[in-house]
Parts: C-alpha cells; structure tokens; sequence
C-alpha cells in the first residue's frame, strides 16, 4: 500500500504525533482538546494539565487582550485562519515568542467547530536579533567599500 493510500486521519494522528511544531486542537472558547508532544515540551507542561487549560491563560498578559481579540474576530466568521506573533509563558514562568497559527475547520467534529493550532518557537531567533542590535558598533574607516587613504 502506498503511503498516500492510508487513510487522512491516520496521516494526520501522524503528522500532529510527531511534529516537532507544537500542535493543539481548539475550540472556540480556547479549550485544549488534544495536543502534542512538541508543545509540552516547548512549554514545559505535563499533559494533563495542559489537557485542562485554556489557551488564553497560556498568553502573557500584555499579549492577551490583542490575541484574543484576533481570536475572537476570527471565530466570529472574519476568515478561516490567522498568524500572530505572542509571548506565551512557559510552566516555570519564562517566556516562549512564538508565532502562532490558527487555522478554524469550519466542518464541526463531534458537534463543535474546531481549529487546529501550530506553534512555532521563535525565542531563539527573537534572542539572536537582540543580541545582534546589541553589538551593533560604528565600523568608520572599517565599513565595507571605504576607500583607503594613502
């Protein structure tokens, strides 16, 4: 049997098992209904208490109110997916930028609509770009394409 054969929800149960992107399905409340091994360790939660969170408690609290109002807007019928940049925190209180997307399947499963959301860590990158901005030295005769004076 070829691999494209195997039915949809086995190839998804696969992709979202062994993603190295944490993944969690929603609803529109925020309710964590399922997620994956990538987003426990990325946040450092045991499963099941992120089984019983809310996604927006997960949000910092000067992210909050702008993404759940992207959130919000989504779910009210303005579009079937978004992409936001937020702080999450982390079970032992540090911070995880992220970039979250969040993609609404508007065909209700188990008689509710649901969304499917990916979580990518960007705090390594956000670190780097900061540290980067840091070193950031006047090069004066050094910078590239100066002429040498004799």
């Amino acid at each position: 049997m070829h691999l494209l054969d195997a039915p949809l929800s086995d190839l998804f149960l696969v992709t979202f098992n062994h993603s190295m992107t944490g993944m969690a399905i929603v609803d529109a409340d925020g309710a964590v209904l399922s997620h994956n091994a990538a987003l426990t360790g990325m946040l450092g939660y045991r499963d099941d208490a992120l089984a019983h969170m809310n996604f927006s408690e997960l949000v910092h609290r000067h992210d909050r109110s702008s993404v759940l109002a992207a959130w919000r807007r989504l779910w009210a019928r303005d579009g079937t997916s978004l992409q936001i940049r937020a702080m999450l925190v982390r079970r032992d209180h540090t911070l995880a930028w992220v970039r979250l997307s969040l993609a609404i399947a508007r065909e209700p499963l188990a008689g509710k609509e649901v969304a499917v959301l990916q979580i990518q860590d960007d705090t390594g990158l956000k670190l780097a770009t900061e540290q980067l901005a840091n070193l950031s030295v006047p090069l004066g005769d050094e910078a590239p394409g100066h002429a040498l004076q004799a």
